[in-house]
């Protein structure tokens, strides 16, 4: 394998306009690239082909004013995906059947440096994979019997109730036992969604918020605390959450120590942890944000330290090849 002189990154993400510069960690990705002179790519995740025994995608090449906050869309092509040097799969969940298939299709190119390993986004799903970590995290159920949850919230008194599928918040709910109909609120919820995540409410989320760990190749990037805006209990950045700096404890450091090795492992290169009260939330593998806030906040140039780390992988796999 040897890389050509025309250097080129194609990132799988949802609707380019979609994309803030204000947070998106695409862009700060992208556009690094672009400074040491990568074309850039993007396609939808509609957009996959494979034919004649090989993977192609439509998309748009594009380049970014980051100063100016503004994103040029080039030609459009039909490409094969094998010609580029990384894929960077950055769709957001929800993870439904056609991100899977995504997954498989993806996992079929050869030669091409994918970040994240789409087999690793299988196996390490963004909720269920807390569970390898049975000794940092709140109490949590999975279930899909509505009297079981319903004795899981009368435990606790009050609980946070998730899909295991989607991301930024979405669909996550406090539940408290007191509410009216509770039984038929659980079964409505379940109905719609099949098993669903169970946590014990941490209060302490109130006032100190959690932290983002964004962890690169298995070592820790940055952390940053994010506190909820007034009258809402979730801290992502999408529904108004604010970031402050912030430093990891003795126990999340033992925390991220573990997480660190697991994701190594998992051969999961780019990837953000939530923890609340010092206990381990969500691992999150498709699509994680928190690197402007990182930047922001620190001053640390995460672009240059994320690419750095790619031309060192990309380096390694042309003279094994």
């Amino acid at each position: 394998m040897i890389m050509g002189q025309n250097k080129s990154v194609a990132f799988l993400i949802d609707p380019i306009e979609d994309l803030d510069f204000t947070s998106d960690s695409t862009l700060v990705i992208a556009n690094e690239f672009q400074i040491r002179g990568y074309k850039l790519f993007y396609f939808l995740p509609q957009s996959l082909i494979f034919e004649n025994d090989q993977l192609y995608a439509k998309g748009k090449y594009f380049k970014i004013d980051y100063e100016g906050q503004n994103i040029t869309e080039l030609n459009s092509d039909k490409v094969l995906l094998e010609n580029f040097d990384i894929i960077f799969i950055r769709q957001i969940p929800p993870f439904n059947q056609q991100y899977l298939t995504i997954t498989y299709l993806i996992e079929t190119l050869k030669r091409t440096l994918i970040l994240n390993d789409p087999k690793s986004i299988r196996d390490v799903t963004e909720k269920l994979s807390i569970l390898n970590f049975k000794d940092y995290i709140p109490d949590t159920m999975v279930s899909s019997n509505a009297n079981e949850i319903k004795d899981f919230i009368e435990r606790h008194n009050v609980a946070i109730l998730k899909p295991l599928y989607d991301c930024a918040g979405q669909g996550v709910i406090k539940i408290e036992y007191n509410i009216q109909n509770i039984k038929k609120a659980i079964e409505a919820v379940v109905e719609e969604q099949g098993y669903v995540m169970l946590q014990e409410y941490l209060p302490n989320v109130r006032d100190f918020g959690d932290k983002r760990v964004m962890f690169l190749d298995g070592e820790v990037l940055g952390v940053i605390n994010r506190k909820a805006k007034q009258g809402e209990f979730r801290v992502n950045m999408i529904v108004g959450g604010k970031s402050y700096k912030t430093s990891l404890t003795r126990e999340e450091q033992k925390l991220c120590n573990e997480v660190g090795k697991f994701l190594k492992d998992e051969n999961l290169f780019l990837v953000g942890i939530d923890i609340i009260d010092e206990k381990l939330i969500e691992i999150n593998v498709t699509s994680p944000t928190g690197l402007v806030a990182i930047r922001n906040l620190y001053g640390t140039d995460v672009g240059k330290i994320i690419v750095d780390k790619i031309e060192t992988k990309l380096k390694n796999c042309y003279s094994a090849s």
